[in-house]
């Protein structure tokens, strides 16, 4: 008799990260992070209203397409606080790790990415700029395909 088995969901595996310590502030951001990600995982799921048993349907896997997003960042930020170390004496700001705040310039301006904006660590932009220093040139292939080039315009902690 084979008995069948539900498959683990695909977790991607963490980026490699050059560093083992944060500055103190970059690792308070990426604990403050794993809290708010910890919270919306403990709501409860939301009041489904639907006209018929399709959209239920449709709405019920949007939703739990939304949690297992949030449990990859989970599990990405839990990766990170077990490699890493706070460290005072780190100021931080030389390397992009995870929790600083990051400003990227292309052909559209400025983007920077910190607390409000965030940068995945599993999208093509955010492997490619993790570990890279201010003024360093980076290209990446875009979630469309596209070949993008960017600038790492300042790294802060």
């Amino acid at each position: 008799m084979v008995r069948d088995q539900a498959k683990a969901p695909y977790r991607p595996a963490a980026p490699r990260i050059q560093v083992d310590r944060l500055s103190t502030n970059a690792y308070r951001r990426v604990r403050r992070e794993l809290d708010r990600v910890q919270e919306a995982l403990n709501l409860p799921v939301p009041e489904i209203v639907a006209v018929d048993s399709s959209s239920r349907k449709g709405q019920l896997a949007e939703h739990e397409k939304r949690r297992e997003s949030l449990r990859d960042r989970q599990a990405f930020l839990r990766d990170v606080l077990d490699q890493m170390v706070p460290d005072p004496s780190f100021t931080g700001g030389a390397r992009i790790t995870p929790g600083c705040l990051v400003g990227v310039e292309d052909e559209d301006g400025i983007t920077a990415y910190g607390e409000g904006e965030k940068l995945s660590p599993y999208s093509a932009l955010g492997e490619a700029l993790m570990g890279r220093e201010v003024r360093d040139e980076v290209g990446y292939v875009s979630g469309s395909g596209q070949q993008r080039s960017i600038r790492v315009r300042f790294i802060e902690d």
